[in-house]
């Protein structure tokens, strides 16, 4: 597992493309339901609102977009806590 170390939360990073920052390639490839193995990319993030649940090892457990409800999100956090 590829280890991110020395980014910055709070600069403008691009999610897409070229210049993606290594966060969002690591988080985008390593998610279920953004990679798409039989081409070997992950889809586009069209939104900055999107959201991914990571356990304590790093490990991409779920991906949310914009429209997701918050009650939803707590449901599983609580789940990942209880694990």
């Amino acid at each position: 597992m590829p280890v991110i170390k020395n980014f910055k939360f709070l600069e403008k990073q691009d999610l897409n493309g070229s210049e993606m920052h290594d966060l969002y390639r690591y988080l985008k490839r390593n998610n279920n339901s953004l990679f798409v193995p039989r081409y070997g990319m992950a889809c586009h993030i069209y939104e900055f609102h999107t959201k991914f649940l990571c356990n304590k090892y790093g490990e991409v457990k779920k991906y949310y977009g914009p429209q997701t409800e918050l009650a939803k999100i707590e449901a599983d956090v609580k789940e990942l806590i209880g694990e």
